[in-house]
């Protein structure tokens, strides 16, 4: 019997000389409050007992951010035929309604308007509806269904809420035979949608696959399956080419040809990745057996073809082998192969399933590489009943999947650097072994590493950093959030006045890198920055060196 293995969007001060953009809302921020009819030495008569006696409590000075919005530069706008809507202090600016553009580019050459922004559409709320893209906040991007686990486990969902789905890569699958998978429903997006751009079976030499075996829809369904709520693969938007090699009905070493072949045909059609939770190591011709040395990554036919398919610049995922309960015990052809990415099996706890095969290769490198959910993993069978089935053959397209979502967001790298990222992020990667190679990847941690970026949970939000500290004309702040969101910056100095303050919106699930302007206004000196988010407040000391 054959071994078949079960950048920020920014928010800027705009100068908007001469801009045709009318009816709409915008903020005027004031230079100063010069000509203010309040003043410090007399809180009493702008600030209420209690607010003043919190002050003094908390040794709080009542300082220029206190005051109100000057009123003569408030009633200059009125007169102008500005709309006022709103004023604050602490922004020290007001908001504004207005029909006229031409009124916008007089804004510029007032001497007490230092900087004027849009911050509305007087539009109906329908076309605003159309025009949002930011996800909810606190929801995800995919209801996986009983996906979840198996996806979550490895972090995979991050790349998924990232919008990175597979979108423009080709997978190419190559297995036993793909019964159904052109009729059952969890693949209707992925017909409807012409992704299946080729199939060929390289054993009867014609292009129909949809029959012979059950088990490359199970695997293809790990990977492409698209039922919200029901189930939601690894890489649900990807494009797939679908290649037989493996005869079920003998178990005989021309079929590791047949995988060499078809490797051969992803390579020409132009895969990105691919799949293969085919394995060999004991044939009907008892002769043809594999021995433990042949597992050197050059000696079987199918590994030697799967490392030059590796070398063509193809990301290549192979299931480790279900042996680990045999006599055999060790990781199958074509596994053992260099520069290829072998998944071993665990449970939902992490903890390696008694059946997969265990390394390492026979020049001793580390073997499987990482592991992932092959042990009770929910697949489809061939008539659309979801099920759990157990095996390194599902273990394998859960990791490709991921692995062609992390190529995706990092378009930049070839899959030799996206794979050894993978491997880096595992929970054992300085202490691998031969049960589970590197151990259970983190596909957050993977890109984080990738862009040299480390987040300690990426359910939290987190703030790194100001830097360069000291700067001169800007300084940049890094934030991590799960939530897209509008977040407000501002700078103090020494003696608690804001000279700088901003909003600007922030991409959820990213690091994102803030750029401050300050061209050249800052005195040298100390100067405190404050963040603020939805949810929490960060602040941060930044010097100003001319």
């Amino acid at each position: 019997m054959r071994t078949v293995f079960l950048s920020i969007i920014g928010f800027f001060f705009l100068i908007l000389c001469n801009a045709q953009v009318a009816p709409d809302l915008y903020f005027i921020k004031f230079t100063d409050k010069n000509n203010n009819t309040f003043s410090v030495s007399q809180p009493d008569q702008f600030l209420s007992p209690k607010a003043m006696q919190r002050r003094a409590e908390q040794q709080i000075q009542v300082n220029e951010t206190d005051l109100p919005v000057t009123q003569m530069y408030i009633d200059s706008l009125q007169s102008m035929g500005f709309e006022i809507r709103s004023t604050t202090k602490w922004l020290n600016g007001v908001v504004v309604y207005t029909t006229n553009t031409m009124m916008l580019s007089i804004l510029s050459g007032i001497s007490f308007v230092e900087s004027f922004v849009k911050c509305g559409d007087m539009v109906p709320s329908k076309k605003l509806d159309t025009e949002l893209k930011a996800p909810l906040k606190g929801t995800k991007a995919t209801d996986y269904g009983y996906g979840y686990p198996q996806i979550s486990q490895v972090n995979g969902d991050y790349l998924h809420n990232l919008n990175f789905k597979g979108q423009g890569m080709l997978i190419a699958v190559i297995d036993a035979g793909f019964e159904g998978a052109d009729t059952i429903n969890c693949f209707d997006n992925l017909h409807a949608e012409s992704r299946v751009v080729y199939t060929w079976d390289v054993v009867t030499r014609q292009p129909d696959v949809y029959g012979f075996h059950a088990h490359g829809t199970m695997v293809l369904s790990v990977m492409a399956s698209d039922i919200p709520g029901e189930m939601v693969g690894t890489a649900p938007e990807a494009e797939y080419a679908l290649i037989r090699t493996e005869d079920g009905a003998t178990e005989n070493i021309v079929e590791e040809y047949y995988l060499a072949r078809g490797l051969e045909i992803a390579d020409s059609i132009g895969a990105d990745v691919v799949n293969s939770s085919l394995g060999y190591s004991l044939f009907d011709i008892t002769s043809n057996d594999h021995t433990w040395a042949d597992l050197d990554g050059k000696t079987a036919p199918a590994s030697y073809a799967a490392e030059i398919a590796a070398s063509k610049g193809m990301l290549i995922v192979v299931a480790a082998g279900n042996s680990g309960d045999d006599a055999w015990t060790k990781i199958t052809v074509p596994a053992d192969a260099d520069s290829i990415l072998s998944a071993g099996s665990v449970d939902i706890n992490g903890i390696h399933s008694s059946f997969s095969s265990q390394g390492p290769s026979a020049d001793g490198r580390v073997k499987p590489d990482v592991v992932s959910m092959g042990q009770d993993t929910y697949v489809y069978s061939t008539s659309g009943v979801l099920f759990q089935g157990s095996g390194t053959s599902f273990a394998s397209p859960l990791l490709c999947g991921l692995s062609t979502c992390l190529w995706q967001s990092l378009p930049q790298m070839n899959p030799q650097e996206i794979l050894q990222y993978i491997r880096m992020s595992a929970d054992q990667y300085n202490s691998p072994d031969a049960l589970r190679g590197y151990g259970l990847p983190d596909f957050a941690d993977a890109l984080f590493l990738a862009v040299n970026y480390t987040v300690p949970d990426i359910k939290e939000e987190f703030f790194y950093d100001v830097y360069p500290n000291p700067f001169t004309d800007a300084f940049y702040l890094k934030l991590y959030t799960t939530d897209s969101q509008m977040i407000n910056i501002s700078v103090y100095d020494i003696t608690g006045r804001v000279v700088l303050n901003t909003n600007t919106y922030v991409n959820g699930w990213e690091v994102n890198k803030i750029k401050v302007n300050t061209d050249n206004t800052l005195s040298s000196g100390v100067y405190f920055i404050q963040l603020t988010t939805e949810s929490k407040r960060y602040t941060a000391i930044v010097t100003s060196q001319k």
